[in-house]
């Protein structure tokens, strides 16, 4: 076993586990699973679909760890992989249509509640999707996973500063994006 692993930094785990340790590889996944599952709960509101997302990030980073470039770089790198994958979760569920109302109730809530809720987080999706990439992954990292601007610039290898400026900009910018685009769909329901 090596140094590092012994020790549990990221990057002797990182580096053991592109060799296939096992320890190291179950070190990994361990000390990350909450935080990912908890990025990808935030996403889906559904506790299953978070932890197919977490697997399925995991197997993803680590079948692909020879192409991280700086192993103690792998937390917000599995961070970005867990990410992207629950936001194209989210464009296929989208795009899924319930057979049976009884397929969208949640516990509490009728069908028409439910239906309105996911429109907004499709919404809301859609706009974050759409902002800029910086604004993006600042939003994401701040808003989603709930990471202080500290981690948040350290995540994205930009100033604290840098980083809440750029929060505060898309804010503003979706709080624009989701005005608009619920006068137009008003404008379209009014139409009909």
């Amino acid at each position: 076993m090596r140094a590092g692993v012994k020790e549990g930094t990221e990057y002797g785990l990182v580096q053991a586990a592109s060799h296939g340790d096992r320890h190291a590889i179950r070190v990994l996944v361990e000390r990350y699973r909450k935080e990912v599952m908890r990025l990808c709960y935030r996403y889906t509101r559904d506790m299953d679909e978070a932890e197919d997302i977490t697997q399925q990030a995991f197997i993803k980073a680590l079948n692909s760890l020879e192409s991280l470039r700086s192993p103690a770089s792998f937390r917000p790198w599995l961070l970005r992989i867990a990410s992207n994958s629950a936001r194209n979760r989210l464009k296929t569920m989208a795009r899924e249509v319930p057979l049976e109302s009884s397929d969208i109730t949640g516990k509490g809530s009728s069908p028409q509640e439910e239906l309105m809720a996911r429109e907004k987080q499709r919404e809301l999706l859609n706009a974050i999707t759409s902002l800029p990439p910086k604004q993006r992954d600042v939003v994401e990292l701040r808003a989603i996973l709930e990471l202080p601007f500290r981690d948040v610039a350290k995540t994205l290898d930009i100033s604290e500063n840098s980083a809440k400026v750029n929060y505060h900009l898309a804010i503003k910018r979706l709080g624009s994006m989701l005005v608009k685009a619920r006068a137009k769909k008003k404008n379209q329901g009014q139409g009909e």
